[in-house]
């Protein structure tokens, strides 16, 4: 048996049936957030999974720390964990979706830490 057509999916067809594409419903999400996080790799392999079930539909990412616009997933990934010593636990990841020309997304995904870091 073959999997979801994920050359043909729209935004519409992956809220109205995530679990067809491996995620969680926003109840399930609700319920219980840590379904969706556990280990460093497995967050950020996430954020790649959303984007892979997307596809053709995505005409571009956009990553962000703390508000900053990076080059890649990997250099916040670095950021927050290698250079502020941040673990998985405790950061925030919030996609938002944009719609771009020709019916393609920008998918905009901002990682902050869950609490106010002090500068000293």
């Amino acid at each position: 048996m073959a999997g979801p057509d994920v050359h043909r999916l729209t935004l519409e067809d992956l809220m109205d049936n995530p679990k067809k594409y491996g995620l969680p419903t926003l109840a399930e999400f609700a319920r219980n957030p840590a379904i969706l996080r556990g280990a460093a790799d497995e967050l950020f392999a996430n954020v790649d999974k959303g984007s892979a079930i997307l596809g053709k539909q995505v005409r571009e990412h956009r990553y962000y720390w703390r508000g900053i616009k990076m080059d890649s997933l990997e250099r916040v990934q670095k950021a927050a964990m290698d250079d502020m010593g941040l673990g998985v636990d405790a950061l925030t990841v919030k996609p938002e979706l944009e719609r771009g020309t020709a019916g393609k997304y920008i998918i905009h995904v901002y990682v902050e830490p869950k609490r106010k870091l002090v500068s000293v």
